[in-house]
């Protein structure tokens, strides 16, 4: 292509008149094609060609109103309110202190399910031992007098350890004694605290913070109206949601918690914060940063770069904080979240497929054990079969696969009938409308399938479909079973080690 591109300009332009520092490279026509790749509004219908002698006037009209009406945003983002961005700022500091907190709770309740776990197989696989060294002291009883040495060197000395089977069944007899004894204070100490319990209420709220968030910069939902009415139900809402945290039993301060004051110090800073905790992009490492920086200087210090220094800035950054058109929420929203849950399905199918293998592994080698008549290790590979089974219901459970699964289809279907929409359909309001509801939704449940609520979005209407259509209802009956997925684990109210029932009391608006 760029080739084709230089060939078709030395074709049509006469450059002899100019300097050779002043005629078009290449590398100028590569480097401009990588800054359209890197900016594409830059150069999407910032001037609009009209030609009147061979374009239809049905084509003129649409290109006509699709460059106004992108000049008229432009005007209308460059004119956000500094009380606008000061709430939605306020919003992703609080989003930021959720989410972190959700973080360590789910680390601490998945330490303790793997704990308690953990300590279940380490007493079986002991009690299976105790009865095999039983067995061969009575079958065998001069194994009773064989002493067995450990030694290990320790500095300048060797520590020899020796010990008998009368030994090592006492020391066997007390294991057995103090790991029943510790599974039992870990499940107390996890129906205590609630852990599982605390993390699905903190992740629910983030979840509910970010939909709050795109709604209010789409002004739609409950923002639709006048501006200042609009902030003061934002700010009653976001509110609300802590009240709820408070309500539940979770009694930490996030909204008087001046702990992330500072955050975020500029664009960058947040769109590193949504990619992060909201797509999974984790933050370009520091020392490649530099290495990118220290490339882009030598680029544009060369004297043979010609136009291409111009070309070399770093990637513009997203202003996360200004308002969405359908546009620009497909470009911030729904395609990082589409791409995020495609590699999450990929990554949860990966985990339970591993973790089933495993399963399937240890139950065939029971059975041949049982067949080699070594039936008493048959608990043993049960209990390794079991703790499998526990680590697939907690990392990668079938009904998060199967949410995962359908949103990712449903964002891929409503990316595709975007890109087949025309221009004026993509720049009406209700379309918007449409596209932020339905993909708040679909993000809303599969938080709720993960964490275990059940899902409650009334006060949003269903509007008009036509950005599915003709695939409306369809698109209603997906909806439909992404919620329905999350209510079945809504039960116990603890997770206990062997089954995923980690779930809370509904949590609605």
């Amino acid at each position: 292509l760029p080739s084709s591109i230089m060939k078709h300009v030395e074709d049509q332009f006469d450059s002899s008149g100019m300097d050779e520092s002043e005629k078009m490279t290449l590398s100028d026509i590569v480097g401009l094609l990588d800054f359209v790749k890197r900016r594409p509004p830059s150069f999407k219908d910032a001037v609009c060609v009209i030609d009147p002698l061979h374009s239809t006037p049905e084509r003129i009209m649409s290109q006509a109103v699709h460059a106004m009406s992108r000049n008229l945003y432009a005007s209308k983002e460059m004119n956000t309110t500094v009380v606008f961005r000061s709430l939605v700022m306020k919003a992703w500091r609080l989003h930021r202190k959720l989410v972190r907190k959700a973080q360590d709770l789910r680390t601490l309740a998945t330490v303790l399910t793997i704990g308690i776990a953990v300590v279940m197989l380490l007493s079986t696989v002991l009690a299976t031992c105790a009865a095999a060294i039983r067995l061969q002291r009575e079958h065998v009883p001069a194994s009773e007098d064989l002493y067995y040495n450990v030694s290990a060197p320790v500095k300048n000395q060797m520590v020899v350890i020796s010990f008998n089977l009368s030994d090592e069944l006492g020391m066997i007899k007390l294991a057995l004694l103090a790991l029943p004894m510790m599974a039992g204070l870990l499940i107390a100490l996890q129906g205590h605290f609630q852990v599982a319990q605390k993390w699905a209420n903190v992740h629910m709220a983030a979840s509910e913070t970010v939909s709050e968030i795109y709604w209010f910069l789409g002004n739609v939902g409950p923002y639709a109206g006048s501006s200042s009415m609009a902030q003061r139900r934002f700010v009653s809402r976001l509110q609300d949601t802590v009240k709820n945290l408070s309500q539940v039993g979770y009694d930490d301060d996030m909204i008087g918690d001046d702990s992330e004051s500072g955050f975020p110090q500029d664009n960058d800073d947040l769109e590193q914060h949504v990619g992060q905790y909201l797509y999974g992009i984790q933050p370009m490492n520091c020392l490649w940063r530099r290495f990118q920086e220290c490339a882009a200087t030598m680029v544009q210090c060369s004297p043979c770069c010609g136009w291409t220094s111009l070309l070399m800035d770093a990637q513009e950054s997203k202003d996360m904080a200004a308002p969405v058109s359908a546009e620009s929420y497909m470009e911030v929203r729904v395609q990082p979240l589409r791409k995020y849950y495609s590699t999450l399905h990929q990554r949860l199918i990966t985990t339970r497929n591993v973790l089933h293998f495993l399963t399937v592994l240890t139950l065939a080698v029971g059975s041949g054990l049982g067949a080699s008549g070594l039936s008493m290790w048959i608990p043993t590979t049960l209990a390794i079969a079991t703790f499998c089974s526990t680590l697939i219901n907690w990392l990668a459970p079938s009904e998060m696969i199967a949410a995962v699964s359908q949103a990712s289809t449903t964002l891929k279907d409503v990316d595709l009938r975007w890109k087949g929409m025309d221009i004026m359909e993509n720049q009406r309001e209700g379309t918007k409308t449409v596209l932020i509801q339905l993909t708040e939704k679909i993000a809303w449940a599969v938080a709720s399938t993960y964490s275990g609520a059940s899902m409650a979005l009334s006060d949003l209407d269903d509007g008009d479909d036509d950005l599915l259509q003709p695939h409306s209802s369809r698109g209603s009956r997906e909806q439909r079973l992404l919620i329905s997925r999350s209510n079945p684990r809504a039960n116990s109210g603890y997770c206990t080690p062997y089954s995923r029932t980690g779930s809370i009391t509904p949590y609605a608006y």
